[in-house]
């Protein structure tokens, strides 16, 4: 697997990635032949904890300290705490621990007395920390926070470091690799817990990756990127190189040794009281037993992945193990171990898992135990809880056809996922009728958990009402659904009394019929012109009904009013005043006192602005508020010229007011035809509509009326002479005489033409 390491030196980048490529070259070829011993079926895996926290990006080192075990867990906005099975131990992520803030954790170990936790917190932190296991108190073991090398023979917790891996030896000193250091270094401390001085014991800070002479001082060899390291007595492993350049060296009386091969990478290295050595490495984990014999424990090369759990180990999948702890007791060890970018800790050992699985819908609730195989298990009494069911047994099958087992039956010492099986409860639904009423419905119900009882009513008899239930339920008619419990109500009955209102010249209100002790609510009424004071239970109204007093017998009661007033205000507008009283308080229905409108000099009054157009007022029969303002305004005269006609006398209008239309003018022989604007008598004037906004003269039009037909008053014979007078017409020019010698038939052509009303006939040839 290729990996690339960063580093703060500018030239590291690149020289790794030119080793990568040549090893690549090299080994070409290689991997077919590289083989290792198979472990059989071997120990089984387990997955031992499965971390639940927000946004990781997974779970990094891992520490066991009797059955405790303790992994890292991170985050990507550069923090993380550290996490148990048994306990919770926290930086960043808040909670015990004192709130250490570890930013970066990654590998960490226990202490041989289980007292400590040493933790790594790297970049950008660059120390190692301690928890004491029994206060969760921390401290600074190593590390100023810089990591240019620095503080050899000085105390510990002033050095320059880059950690990546520790390691304790028998006497609980305390080894440190750092990687891009390229040295181990080690921290003095007493069987007290006193960290002291730390000094180097290995690399001299070179980066150089040859491959150094078996037998040489450790300290003067480079020692090129240690990753890992781990103590099997006095002897010291360390795991450095990178990518496809690892190897395992011994530093052993201050020499150092090439030990193994490994080639590709490796993130976690342990080492069980034995000598045996363990590594991972490319989704697998290696063991190298005293012998240098290699096995391959758990995991296939370069075949990744996350099943196989509670099967042989050799044939389960591992998605790229990083860190590893050894816990042994009794003789057996157990191999911890995490894995890159997942969220669980992974156990290898000899012995069977037993799971018990709740066995609920929606659920995924399990308690897991890992045993020895030479452990005799009973089953346990379960500690789940599931509503509205008893608990009975367990069975190796969800649905419980397979094999059953009672709390404290023993168990085959193998893996087995057991589910609990339950039984669901029941429940007695008991419906009792009180004195006065009956219940219609089944009395007595046995209903099962989340089912429904029948519908059941209560029935009050003649003159009584139904008054609850028992348990608080108002309605009559109850079906009690999704049972959880067992119930019994009695359903309570009693009187029904009349509360009458009487709404005092307001608007009905219907009677209303209450169960004996129960409360009736304030109907509304209303009255014109009145304001509703309340209910009171005398014709006096001097005692208000409390509507929270529970009804106890037949009630009358008869509600209270309070008759409006009313305001009216009378405002004087500019040029006038109002005579009387301008502001009056008047009752409901009452009548208003007179006011009048008093133009001041040269001014008339111009109406009220609510319409009324007398200057003097009244207001009866008062309802609502008034609010009015008298106008006044300038005086005009309107003129009128009656053309020839009867005079006609000029009025005195007040501005923006309408004139009143006089007595129509008379002309002799014409009609009169209306008023004008215009003394060309085309725009006539409206009275009705037109405004007065200043003076003015109108004229009158005439038309003239046709002339009537002269009538005949005298015809005066007389020595040859007629003499004829007749009436005269109006506005008649002239008149034609018309003659004839027989009566009746007239000449159509008249005679003569005359000017007067009388005309002298002269006849002749008599």
């Amino acid at each position: 697997m290729d990996r690339r390491f960063e580093s703060t030196k500018k030239n590291i980048t690149r020289r790794i990635a030119a080793v990568v490529i040549a090893t690549m070259m090299l080994l070409q070829g290689w991997f077919p032949s590289q083989a290792y011993a198979a472990a059989g079926n071997g120990p089984n895996i387990f997955t031992v904890v499965t971390a639940k926290f927000n946004s990781p990006t997974g779970v990094g080192g891992v520490a066991v300290a009797g059955n405790t075990v303790f992994y890292t867990q991170h985050h990507s906005n550069f923090n993380g705490c550290i996490k148990s099975n048994a306990a919770f131990f926290n930086g960043q992520c808040g909670g015990g621990a004192n709130n250490a803030e570890f930013i970066s954790p990654q590998a960490m170990i226990a202490s041989n007395d289980g007292r400590y936790l040493y933790v790594v917190d790297s970049y950008p932190r660059n120390q190692v920390k301690r928890i004491n296991l029994s206060t969760e108190q921390v401290s600074l073991v190593a590390g100023n926070g810089t990591t240019a090398y620095s503080g050899d023979g000085g105390p510990a917790t002033s050095a320059g470091l880059n950690p990546r891996a520790i390691a304790l030896d028998s006497l609980g000193n305390l080894y440190i690799a750092e990687f891009e250091g390229h040295r181990i270094r080690k921290v003095d401390i007493d069987s007290n817990g006193n960290i002291g001085n730390i000094s180097t014991v290995a690399g001299n800070g070179s980066d150089s990756v040859s491959i150094p002479v078996d037998g040489v001082d450790a300290i003067s060899t480079p020692i090129a990127y240690p990753q890992a390291i781990a103590l099997v007595g006095n002897d010291l492993y360390i795991v450095a190189g990178i990518t496809y350049n690892t190897r395992l060296y011994k530093v052993s009386g201050g020499k150092i040794f090439n030990e193994w091969d490994i080639i590709s990478t490796v993130s976690g290295l342990a080492a069980d009281s034995a000598g045996n050595i363990y590594v991972t490495n490319n989704h697998r984990i290696l063991k190298r037993d005293t012998n240098g014999n290699i096995s391959n424990i758990a995991g296939t090369f370069n075949s990744p992945g996350t099943d196989g759990d509670n099967g042989p180990a050799v044939d389960a999948k591992l998605s790229n193990p990083t860190h590893i702890a050894i816990n042994e007791s009794n003789g057996k060890v157990k191999i911890y171990f995490t894995e890159a970018g997942t969220k669980s800790v992974r156990v290898i050992q000899e012995g069977y898992k037993v799971t018990y699985n709740k066995n609920e819908t929606g659920g995924a609730d399990e308690i897991s135990n890992i045993y020895d195989l030479d452990d005799s298990v009973s089953a346990q009494v379960s500690s789940f809880i599931k509503a509205g069911h008893t608990f009975d047994s367990w069975n190796t099958q969800a649905d419980g056809l397979g094999v059953t087992y009672k709390p404290g039956d023993a168990l085959p010492k193998e893996t087995a996922t057991l589910y609990a099986q339950w039984t669901v409860d029941s429940y007695t639904l008991t419906y009792t009728a009180g004195s006065n009423g009956i219940i219609d419905g089944q009395l007595s119900q046995n209903v099962t958990y989340g089912a429904n009882g029948g519908t059941v009513t209560a029935i009050p008899n003649p003159g009584y009402g139904f008054a609850g239930w028992s348990d608080g339920k108002a309605e009559a008619t109850r079906t009690d659904l999704n049972v959880t419990s067992g119930l019994s109500v009695t359903a309570n009955f009693a009187p029904v009394y009349t509360v009458s209102f009487d709404s005092n010249g307001g608007s009905a209100v219907q009677d209303v019929n209450v169960i004996e002790n129960r409360q009736v609510a304030a109907p509304t009424a209303t009255r014109e012109g009145h304001t509703f004071v309340g209910w009171y239970k005398d014709l006096a109204s001097t005692t208000p009904f409390n509507f929270s007093t529970a009804i106890t017998a037949n009630t009358s009661l008869i509600a209270k009013w309070d008759i409006n007033s009313y305001t009216l205000t009378y405002i004087a507008g500019t040029n006038g005043s109002i005579s009387g009283n301008q502001t009056q308080t008047v009752t409901y229905g009452s009548d208003g006192t007179e006011v009048t409108a008093v133009p001041n000099t040269g001014f008339g009054f111009a109406g009220w602005n609510d319409g009324k157009t007398e200057a003097t007022r009244t207001d009866l029969n008062v309802s609502n508020h008034l609010n009015v303002t008298a106008n006044f305004g300038p005086i005009n005269t309107v003129s009128f010229d009656s053309n020839g006609g009867s005079a006609v006398q000029p009025l005195s209008v007040v501005e923006n007011t309408f004139a009143t239309a006089p007595t129509e003018p008379t002309l002799d022989g014409f009609t009169f035809a209306g008023w004008y604007t215009d003394t060309g008598l085309k725009d006539r004037f409206d009275f009705a509509t037109t405004p007065i906004t200043g003076s003015i003269t109108l004229y009158a039009k005439w038309t003239m009326l046709p002339p009537g037909a002269p009538a005949l008053q005298s015809a005066i014979p007389g020595d040859g002479t007629v003499t004829i007078q007749w009436t005269s017409v109006a506005h008649a020019d002239d008149y034609q005489v018309f003659m004839s010698s027989t009566s009746g038939n007239y000449d159509p052509q008249s005679a003569v033409s005359v000017t007067g009303s009388v005309y002298s006939y002269q006849a002749t040839g008599l």
